[in-house]
């Protein structure tokens, strides 16, 4: 486990932060006070332009678009539209035992709805991960927001989706009536045009909301208990995660409760305990519906988008869907279903529990049949699309200003073959049907593109030409999502209507002989824990050199380390890590000192391509002017120059995942400053130029020249390399090189080479639909049924859908033609079957023998046993089938295992035992089997830990580890067997509420975890004391830092009197002053400025203790709140909130006494 600094967090929450909001706090008072003014001088009731009065039906027409046009001051639209959540905040672990608070704000507005004004009403954004947007967010109007009487027929809240996810516009509307149509509880839809002070933002969904007036009309009665569940299920320790919105909520959670009993226990009467809590005879049609609409972000889908109302006449949960807009999709975008039956969706607990049950399937089965006989018309459905399509194109933008990025699109390909066409060759393209079937646009687009390619004697001001086109694309793009447009509505309508052509066939087909059986077991709900277990320890020079400690970086390189060696999490040098986080001085010390201005990463890049990409113009100023190769490629082929022209959202992206802080304008300055550099020292840009020594890009580029060069220099040609690690052979199918290919044949590729993901050749070309050297392969001997990793065969590969394959082929910078793959696939398998090719895709692959251990097939183990497989073998993972079986409790196979000879004490990659696996989760069972058969207990794994050491591993990180590996956890279940396991073992038994492995903890995390004698072990041992947190990307906090933040008195007291620096700063200067002063802990200040400690020394931005809490209350508490949210609450050690308002007075005193100020 590691330790992570309070102040290092996503957003940093320090003094910066506190500047900011003290700001924002200010101007919130001022403009809630305007409101207040406002309220006074107005009566709040709703005017009603044409002195008609809507009803609650006149909100959800099915012939007409409603207007709705939204008037808000501009700032406050700014505000609340920014307002956002990302992954961290949204999936915090904390959400396991209460739902997290949503970031959005009200602020007051008004709006004309098909001519009726309600002009004081309330408007927020809504949305949780995937339907943010800042331009047009989805929206929250809240009637009786000022005026406590606003409302219509009784629905006081209305709610606008932005179908960001659904580009067809569809599928809320079409499937909420289906399922309303089959008579199961669901909300009205409608289409809603929305303006925003005058500003178009399209057709939104209107969505009725699930409350009290939908209540009554779907069951006749509202007083029962409804709960909203978002990514959440019935597993054990998740009660609280049901967001609870009506009725009493302590009859509700105890009926949850025993939903989670019943669902997370062996029953022979599953089916009935279920019964008694949730009422089948509706759930079954709920699930049918979820399945037959392919809802894979529904309830059976992803645990997510759900509502269950405890209804009184019932005593039982009914569900009602929700979030609607991904619907009529054969697979899910967001995990790997392909293998999954199509008719059913078995991720819900409840549903894959009654699904393991024949009367479960069975009764599934008679839902779907049913619905699908009575509500299920292909001939209906597709006209209800074709009656959408006119209602709503009025309203999509198809101007050429947001059509450019399609013309883009379709033109980039052909300027593409140009590059490498011969002018005969581009005359006769451009000369073509195919070109004349083109938009007048593209075809303009193309010829100028082609131009530009011809203009060899302009080539520097061409380069600058394209550098501008991308430019102006990436500009046109981020312009085009701001708009719904109607050629991506009506592609995205079409793929829905092909989903409902098929549909009936593909369902007909799997369910003829009975629903499919299908075992899969689903993963807990996804949550990220509050602190990174991950972050490296130790303060290495390539920490220190991306901190810019000069004193660090001096004392690594005076114990003989080389300056030059790579390492830290981004296996870079010191230079490259300088360089990074705009290191100057460092960046200027390293070169004085011998570092490689040169040296290049795993990637190939220098550290010039890094400040380049970054635009650190003094770096790379300093880099040149000390021999930096200003045309030096990396293994991509790109030169300096070229990244300087990455899109601000690849440049944002990267910058996230190094935890950067960019300035978009400071970014593009020194971009330019750096390309002009550059251009002076003799840099050039030719970007499609391959690097010399890459014998796979050549490959792939269908250079035979180059690739004949790199043989007859000895290179193997099966060997493995390139971007993505593969053969030659590969690279050349992937891009379609068909000469290359039959080159490679002929000089000895191996046909059936297998890449890392168990894939050939030939499923490449299966997949991508290259008919030519799908053929060309298969009369060289590549085998028809090969599979990959995960039992595909080459067959399966053609029968991926379009939005994978897009999105595969983007991945790889393929440009790919729909047609033209759909037709290359149907040859292809006609071309596989006529070679004997079968299709038996669920059938797990033969060498698959440790998927057989996991999912506890013993009979299927033997037989992979009896053909001769090694029993001491590795999956793919570097796991042996033993550790396999201890780790998940398979204790039968466990024993065969050992019966047959398994070794014991074999290890993992990571050098773990299965002992360590049986005790990470408590298998008590498993642990006494190897004990008995003479396992190493003392055997350490490469992080040097014993399997005893794994038994006192902490909750928290056992959780996070068995979350990462989808396996569900019961925290009394483990504590139990790890207790009996110690005693095996002759270990004291503990409780796992107390257990951290403080043998291996740093002295920041003894600190963190208030482990008094772990720091005066440390202290004895004669460690630094003063040294930071090892993070590149933390905030450099000292062990003293930690303490004062976290209020460890004695050890703040152990610290000071061991002589540590009581005034030392972290990276944005705060001391521990600062820290003691904003969490009001008194008595640790005391000691602090008794020690000697400075009362006033400012921070970078010039913030002094003093400072920090002079503030007003009312001003800073959100920020308490915040740091409370994300730190100590998931720490189970919230702040105490009444304390710190109290004390801060007393916090202000002492400093005042301190420093004088007043």
């Amino acid at each position: 486990m590691k330790f992570i600094s309070c102040f290092d967090i996503n957003q940093r929450t320090n003094f910066y932060i506190w500047e900011a909001s003290m700001f924002v706090g200010h101007r919130r008072f001022l403009l809630l006070l305007g409101l207040f003014i406002t309220a006074i001088s107005t009566n709040g009731i709703a005017k009603n332009i044409n002195q008609r009065e809507l009803k609650i039906d006149d909100l959800f027409p099915h012939d007409q678009v409603l207007d709705v046009q939204i008037t808000i001051d501009s700032k406050d639209w700014d505000s609340i539209r920014y307002q956002s959540r990302n992954f961290f905040e949204a999936l915090n672990e904390s959400r396991q035992h209460a739902p997290i608070d949503h970031p959005y704000t009200y602020v007051e507005a008004s709006v004309l709805i098909d001519g009726v004004e309600f002009p004081q009403i309330g408007i927020r954004k809504k949305g949780f991960i995937g339907s943010q947007n800042s331009t047009r967010p989805s929206i929250k109007v809240k009637l009786n927001h000022v005026d406590k009487e606003g409302q219509i027929d009784g629905l006081t809240n209305l709610t606008f989706n932005n179908n960001q996810q659904d580009v067809s516009l569809i599928s809320q509307f079409m499937g909420y009536g289906l399922f309303n149509a089959a008579g199961i509880p669901a909300p009205r839809c409608a289409y809603a045009n929305v303006t925003v002070n005058g500003q178009d933002l399209g057709i939104y969904a209107h969505v009725e909301r699930i409350h009290r007036p939908f209540l009554k009309r779907e069951f006749g009665n509202d007083d029962g208990v409804l709960y909203e569940g978002t990514a959440v299920d019935f597993y054990p320790g998740w009660l609280g995660s049901f967001e609870h919105k009506l009725g009493s909520d302590e009859i509700g959670r105890k009926k949850i409760q025993k939903l989670i009993d019943v669902l997370n226990n062996p029953n022979d009467n599953i089916e009935s305990l279920i019964g008694e809590l949730v009422d089948l005879e509706s759930f079954y049609a709920f699930w049918a519906m979820e399945g037959l609409l392919g809802f894979w972000d529904g309830y059976s889908g992803n645990r997510n988008n759900f509502f269950i109302y405890l209804n009184p006449k019932t005593d039982k949960f009914h569900f009602i869907p929700w979030g609607a807009d991904s619907m009529f999709e054969r697979y899910s975008p967001i995990r790997d279903d392909r293998r999954d039956p199509v008719s059913v969706k078995t991720q819900g607990l409840i549903s894959n529990r009654l699904y393991q049950l024949k009367s479960g399937r069975q009764r599934y089965q008679n839902a779907l049949e049913g619905i699908m006989a009575q509500n299920w018309s292909d001939t209906a459905l597709l006209a209800e699309t074709e009656r959408i399509q006119a209602l709503v194109k009025p309203y999509l933008a198809v101007g050429d200003e947001y059509e450019s990025n399609y013309n883009q699109d379709e033109a980039s390909g052909w300027i593409e073959w140009a590059r490498n066409a011969s002018p005969e060759e581009r005359e006769g393209a451009i000369d073509s049907e195919k070109f004349r079937n083109l938009s007048a646009k593209t075809q303009e687009m193309i010829i100028e593109g082609i131009d530009d390619l011809e203009n060899v004697e302009q080539k520097e001001s061409s380069r600058k030409v394209d550098k501008d086109k991308v430019e102006e694309s990436d500009d046109a793009w981020e312009e085009g999502i701001k708009k719904q447009l109607f050629y991506q509505f009506d592609r995205a309508l079409e793929q829905r209507r092909q989903f409902i052509r098929q549909r009936n066939l593909d369902i007909t087909e799997e369910i003829a002989q009975g629903m499919p059986k299908w075992n899969a077991k689903p993963a807990a709900p996804a949550i990220i824990p509050s602190f990174d277990n991950l972050k490296p320890k130790g303060d290495s020079i390539w920490s220190a050199a991306a901190e810019g400690n000069l004193n660090s970086v001096k004392e690594h390189l005076a114990k003989g380390l080389d300056i030059n060696a790579k390492g830290g999490t981004l296996k870079s040098s010191a230079l490259v890590s300088a360089t990074l986080y705009d290191q100057v001085k460092m960046t200027e010390f390293l070169i004085q000192s011998g570092a490689d201005v040169n040296a290049k990463g795993d990637d190939g890049g220098t550290a010039l391509h890094a400040a380049a990409f970054l635009g650190q113009y003094e770096i790379a100023k300093l880099l040149i002017q000390n021999g930096a190769d200003v045309n030096a490629r990396n293994n991509e082929g790109e030169t300096v120059i070229n990244g300087t022209m990455a899109d601000w959202e690849t440049t944002k992206f990267i910058a996230g995942m190094l935890q950067l802080k960019l300035d978009r304008e400071s970014v593009e300055t020194g971009r330019s400053q750096i390309v002009e550099l550059l251009q002076k020292n003799g840099a050039t840009a030719e970007f499609s130029d391959p690097p010399d020594n890459n014998f796979w890009t050549m490959a792939g580029a269908g250079n035979i020249q180059a690739v004949k060069q790199h043989l007859a220099k000895g290179i193997d040609v099966n060997a493995k390399g390139g971007s993505l690690k593969s053969s030659a052979l590969l690279s050349a199918t992937l891009y379609d090189q068909v000469k290359m290919t039959e080159f490679l044949i002929q000089k000895g590729a191996d046909v059936n080479a297998k890449g890392d993901d168990g894939g050939t050749a030939l499923h490449a070309a299966a997949f991508l639909g290259q008919y030519e050297i799908a053929k060309l392969l298969i009369q060289n001997g590549a085998d028809v049924n090969a599979r990959n990793n995960e039992g595909e065969t080459v067959i399966n590969g053609t029968m991926a859908d379009w939005e994978t394959t897009k999105f595969i082929a983007g991945m790889l910078q393929l440009k790919l033609d729909r047609e033209s793959v759909e037709t290359g696939r149907s040859q292809i398998v006609e071309l596989l079957r006529k070679n004997g090719a079968t299709a038996e895709f669920s059938d797990p692959p033969d060498n698959n023998f440790w998927t057989m251990v996991e999912i506890g097939n013993l009979q299927a183990v033997k037989q992979h046993l009896a053909k001769g497989l090694d029993i001491n073998a590795k999956n793919k993972d570097g796991i042996t089938a033993l550790q396999i079986a201890t780790l998940l409790g398979q204790y039968e196979i466990a024993e065969l295992l050992v019966q047959k000879g398994a070794d014991v004490n074999a290890k993992a990659n990571d050098g773990t035992t299965a002992l360590h696996s049986a005790a990470f989760l408590g298998r008590y069972k498993e642990a006494k089997l190897l004990l008995e058969n003479r396992i190493d207990a003392d055997i350490r794994n490469n992080d040097g830990a014993t399997a005893i050491d794994i038994l006192n591993l902490d909750w928290r990180t056992t959780q996070f580890i068995a979350q990462m590996l989808s396996i569900q956890v019961d925290k009394e279940k483990v504590e139990d067997g790890r207790n009996r396991i110690k005693k095996l073992l002759g270990q004291q038994v503990t409780s796992l509420d107390n257990q951290s492995d403080f043998a291996t903890q740093s002295l920041h995390e003894a600190v963190f975890f208030g482990n008094l004698e772990g720091v005066k072990q440390h202290i004895v041992a004669k460690i630094d004391l003063n040294q930071k947190d090892p993070n590149p990307q933390g905030q450099g906090a000292s062990a003293l830092h930690v303490a004062s933040i976290f209020g460890q008195l004695e050890i703040v007291e152990l610290l000071i009197e061991a002589g540590v620096d009581l005034n030392q700063a972290d990276r944005e200067g705060s001391t521990p002053v600062h820290a003691a002063a904003f969490f009001c802990h008194e008595k640790i200040l005391l000691s602090l400025l008794n020690a000697g400690a400075a009362p006033n020394q400012p921070d970078n931005k010039g913030t002094t203790p003093l400072d920090s809490v002079i503030t007003p209350w009312i001003a800073v508490k959100n920020i308490y709140d915040f740091v409370d949210a994300l730190i100590f609450k998931p720490m189970g050690k919230p702040l105490d909130m009444e304390r710190i308002k109290t004390d801060r007075s007393k916090i202000v005193r002492i400093l005042e006494s301190k420093t004088g100020k007043r």
